[in-house]
């Protein structure tokens, strides 16, 4: 298996999912480890950090931020599977706080509700036309052959 080079994507609407992903991902890291780094908004009210490892929020974060980290560095690294989990990005950045709330009853800030749903199919017709209709971003994934990846 042949290691992809760290360059920023062409594409610049690809570049910006990726940074911002990146950035996002270390901010919810730092958010989960460092007391008094960050407060995070759950409905009307704002979490601290030790409020958020009470009600168990921070496993959500934690989680969250992890995966934004690893997609971020896995669209620059034209990670195939980045391309259908950005389509899904608004439903996999959820998903850790829908089971934290089924699991041990913790806030919910992103409920699955009818705005929301509305946002996540808006999203998701976007990059599905951006990602599989437009040539930047079908050659962004395009792979490599072992033969060509050195020139």
């Amino acid at each position: 298996m042949s290691r992809q080079p760290f360059h920023l994507p062409e594409s610049k609407p690809l570049q910006i999912v990726a940074l911002a992903s990146m950035l996002i991902g270390v901010m919810f890291i730092a958010g989960a480890f460092i007391p008094g780094f960050s407060n995070f908004p759950v409905g009307q009210k704002s979490l601290g950090w030790n409020e958020l490892w009470h009600t168990r929020v921070a496993v959500a974060v934690l989680v969250g931020g992890l995966f934004m980290l690893a997609f971020g560095f896995g669209v620059v690294r034209r990670q195939a599977w980045t391309r259908i989990a950005l389509v899904v990005l608004p439903v996999l950045q959820c998903l850790p706080f829908e089971i934290t709330h089924v699991i041990w009853g913790a806030p919910n800030p992103l409920p699955f509700d009818e705005g929301n749903l509305l946002g996540i199919l808006i999203w998701a017709v976007i990059c599905s036309i951006y990602l599989f209709g437009f040539k930047a971003a079908r050659d962004h994934y395009k792979v490599q052959s072992p033969a060509t990846a050195g020139r």
